[in-house]
């Protein structure tokens, strides 16, 4: 596994900040505790990864009821808390010791998003997840997001995208800071890809160094080594900036069919 180096970077009169995205791997229906790529199997490598990543924040994609529950255990030990209790499977730690929860909330990713619906012609129900954090040493105020795209009807993730970035506009729009992580099940330059980072009011742009990944971009795995799709992303509000990123690429047994992603940028 790619060395995940912990020390926080000192900038004068900057806070940089840590994000983790990760899509962990729901537990399927007829999983078996001793299947091969089983959440038994894989839990402690990645509640292992999580613990040791140093990270401020991070934003998990597939997390259901059982999963949840330990790792929010199991992550105590480390100081990550998790900031919001709703149906969605998208679930945002942070780290205590630094970052003060001001406020959380969640909405669904179709026509009715209080409600748990598909009305988008999505394979299966999508939403998307929000914090608001104050920086306890300087009191600078960050957003995060989480959320996870359809990976069967792109053009249900058109309206997603749209249906997120008024969202972030009406709701968020005044905050300097903003981060948006997630499996976006697209791959660079698609045109939902594309969406997220029109200057609607709120310019995103993608926290991705390309220069660190020139020939192995990919986040997808699919639990195998064929897999070559970089589908998991971070995007920050223009105006804060990017000091690393990074894609912790592991070798089988995988921890999970993603690579977890770490974008570190510097508050406004």
């Amino acid at each position: 596994m790619e060395e995940i180096k912990t020390d926080q970077k000192v900038t004068t009169g900057k806070v940089l900040a840590r994000y983790m995205s990760f899509n962990i791997k729901c537990i399927t229906k007829d999983e078996l505790p001793e299947s091969e790529n089983s959440w038994e199997k894989r839990k402690e490598s990645v509640a292992k990864i999580i613990a040791s990543s140093g990270c401020d924040f991070v934003g998990i994609q597939e997390s259901h009821r059982e999963q949840t529950k330990y790792l929010s255990s199991t992550l105590k030990s480390v100081g990550l808390k998790k900031s919001n209790t709703s149906w969605s499977t998208n679930k945002i730690y942070y780290q205590t010791a630094k970052w003060k929860l001001l406020e959380d909330g969640m909405f669904g990713l179709s026509d009715t998003p209080d409600v748990k619906a598909i009305t988008y012609g999505n394979a299966v129900a999508r939403s998307c997840t929000w914090s608001i954090f104050e920086h306890l040493e300087s009191g600078k105020k960050i957003v995060v997001y989480d959320t996870h795209l359809d990976h069967k009807v792109f053009e249900a993730n058109t309206k997603m995208v749209l249906q997120i970035k008024a969202f972030m506009k009406k709701q968020h729009g005044s905050y300097e800071n903003i981060l948006l992580g997630g499996d976006m099940n697209e791959k660079p330059g698609s045109k939902n890809i594309e969406l997220l980072k029109v200057n609607d009011e709120i310019l995103l742009e993608d926290t991705f160094i390309k220069e660190n990944y020139p020939k192995n971009d990919r986040t997808f795995t699919g639990f195998d080594n064929k897999a070559k799709r970089r589908i998991d992303y971070i995007f920050m509000r223009e105006g804060m900036k990017v000091s690393n990123f990074t894609i912790l690429q592991q070798k089988e047994p995988f921890p999970s069919d993603h690579f977890p992603i770490i974008a570190e940028v510097f508050l406004k």
